[in-house]
């Protein structure tokens, strides 16, 4: 996330204490979604099996993208 995703940095920052409003997504975003919705269907697919995050039991990559998957990042 620090080097990377520059679309859906600049958009969609993390800040738990803005108001939460629609926003529409830039090509760049939508590209840098994508990108991230096959990495996490890749990790689920081969290493979820065993649980319910990314590579099954709770790891460090949970934490690592848990401000991009905050629903209130979204909208």
């Amino acid at each position: 996330m620090h080097s990377s995703f520059i679309g859906l940095r600049g958009l969609l920052p993390m800040n738990m204490r803005r108001e939460v409003k629609e926003r529409e997504l830039t090509p760049e975003a939508s590209a840098d979604i994508a990108r991230l919705e096959q990495a996490f269907g890749q990790a689920r697919r081969e290493f979820g099996k065993a649980g319910a995050f990314l590579f099954g039991d709770f790891s460090a990559a949970d934490a690592m993208f848990a401000p991009v998957v905050n629903p209130s990042a979204c909208v």
